[in-house]
């Protein structure tokens, strides 16, 4: 199956809205992964969850490092 990517400024439980409308009916033809806004934390890093077949992609960066692309884009290692 082909990946389907979406950018998100929305969080995926936050409201129903057209973005989760429309990748849920999109998971049957394809790899859902719907992407987060990053949120500041205590940490950097990556968290995948499964939400009834769409991966939801939540991206966090450390206050105390700011935010930095590169190294999350370096620490995604599913098959995109």
């Amino acid at each position: 199956m082909k990946n389907l990517l979406c950018f998100s400024h929305l969080d995926w439980n936050f409201v129903y809205q057209r973005p989760q409308h429309l990748m849920s009916r999109y998971k049957t033809k394809y790899n859902v992964y719907y992407f987060e806004e990053p949120k500041p934390s205590d940490f950097d890093g990556i968290v995948v969850e499964d939400e009834d077949g769409i991966k939801i992609v939540k991206l966090y960066f450390s206050v105390q490092n700011g935010f930095d692309a590169q190294k999350i884009s370096d620490e995604i290692e599913f098959g995109i």
